[in-house]
């Protein structure tokens, strides 16, 4: 996901040539409010509270808005035990708050959203992210959260141009 992505470009920035995040959460305290994080940071205790089945349902709806897309997530969601689940939202929403500063890229970033993405705040907290950081951001047409599998076409299209104007032409 997102986060990982991020904490790879701190730990290995040599190792990015460009950064392409989807439907991405940034680090930095300074793009949420104090009681978006404290309502984040409940996130694991919801996930945990509901049934096995309808968190699984639930997860690949908000992640997939063609059929696709909604069974690809749901047969990743699936491999994982409700626990595992469980863990990964409390790493994502707990730990994400001990990375108190933003990310600070060396080399070309592009946000990307899906315009059907509602799996949360993502589509907003990337939209601030754009603006205070001057990131451009691209909404993928007919997509959700995982916006590269619901609409790969334009998605593709758009990381292919933002590659090519970034990186073959040296900017």
């Amino acid at each position: 996901g997102g986060y990982v992505c991020q904490e790879f470009a701190v730990r290995n920035p040599h190792r990015l040539l460009a950064f392409i995040g989807v439907g991405v959460m940034p680090f930095g305290d300074e793009f949420y409010t104090a009681a978006e994080m404290r309502r984040m940071r409940r996130i694991p205790l919801f996930v945990k509270r509901l049934p096995e089945r309808m968190l699984y349902a639930s997860l690949a709806r908000s992640r997939g808005q063609t059929s696709y897309g909604y069974h690809n997530a749901l047969a990743m969601i699936e491999q994982m035990p409700k626990r595992e689940i469980v863990n990964v939202f409390g790493a994502a929403y707990a730990d994400r708050f001990t990375r108190r500063e933003a990310v600070q890229f060396s080399c070309p970033v592009l946000l990307t959203v899906g315009a059907l993405d509602y799996a949360g705040e993502f589509a907003e907290f990337c939209r601030r992210w754009s603006e205070r950081s001057g990131f451009p951001m691209h909404v993928i047409p007919e997509a959700a959260h995982n916006a590269n599998t619901d609409n790969f076409d334009a998605f593709n299209d758009t990381a292919e141009k933002f590659l090519y104007r970034r990186l073959a032409q040296g900017k």
